[in-house]
């Protein structure tokens, strides 16, 4: 085959047109040579494949399609609807938004695109009323991607939790937040695939303790956690690390914030 008619397929298919070109010349020399090379060169196509559809494009946020633009105008925050309508599911367990009604104020966390920005990243928006108190990218809080999702935990305190993830992987940090006193707090950050939290008092104190397993993937692969970690919350609202404690089993514990989804 002439080699005009192989440049064509690559500037008419691109990715793919490379892939059929990799292919071409792997048949080609494989009528010349061994059934064994053909092994080996279809190996390395499929994996050249993989290589082009995984990495030719820009980071996992791509998977976010239906996620919205962050929200910069008062006017737009103070809409009774306008958070109901971003916290609509774009994905099974996502959210792109909560609203939450503490004392007099409402606030809103939300979870847009990254303006201005010559990739694609996420931000969290967290607005006090029509007020924006906070504004975070994505990378502040150990990713590319965000989620969020308000939790029921059986504390007299409201709280949200934020899940960042990278482009490819597994989820990063899960971040915690609550309101104290008409006031944001942000409370800490656990590892995004830890087990729990339950809530157990461990000293007797008539406080309970958060509780999480210290399961990383990337660590344990098919084994389980080896501790579990004990955090105690402090007058301000903050998550300390308190305790770890041997989990000889590896036993896991329930995943009760499950906001994690791609």
């Amino acid at each position: 085959m002439k080699a005009a008619r192989l440049r064509s397929w690559m500037v008419k298919y691109g990715n793919l047109g490379v892939i059929m070109v990799v292919m071409y010349f792997s048949l080609r020399y494989v009528r010349l040579k061994s059934r064994i090379v053909l092994i080996c060169l279809s190996i390395v196509s499929l994996f050249t494949m993989q290589y082009l559809c995984l990495y030719s494009r820009r980071p996992a946020q791509l998977f976010l399609k239906a996620a919205v633009k962050p929200i910069h105008s008062a006017a737009s925050i103070s809409s009774a609807t306008t958070v109901e309508e971003l916290a609509k599911k774009y994905d099974e367990g996502c959210r792109s938004a909560e609203k939450l009604t503490v004392g007099p104020d409402t606030w809103s966390f939300v979870i847009g695109i990254a303006e201005k920005l010559d990739h694609v990243e996420d931000e969290l928006d967290v607005y006090k009323n029509t007020h924006l108190v906070l504004k975070l990218l994505a990378r502040d809080l150990g990713g590319l991607g965000l989620t969020v999702k308000r939790m029921t935990f059986p504390i007299n305190l409201p709280i949200v939790a934020v899940q960042s993830f990278p482009g490819l992987g597994h989820p990063s940090e899960t971040h915690f937040y609550t309101i104290i006193k008409s006031k944001l707090v942000t409370m800490g950050k656990v590892g995004a695939e830890y087990g729990g939290p339950i809530f157990r008092d461990y000293d007797g104190d008539g406080k309970q303790e958060w509780v999480f397993d210290d399961y990383r993937w990337y660590d344990y692969f098919s084994q389980g956690p080896t501790r579990y970690l004990v955090y105690k919350q402090d007058q301000q609202g903050k998550l300390r690390l308190w305790k770890r404690i041997p989990n000889p089993k590896h036993e896991h514990l329930p995943d009760n914030i499950h906001i994690f989804c791609y």
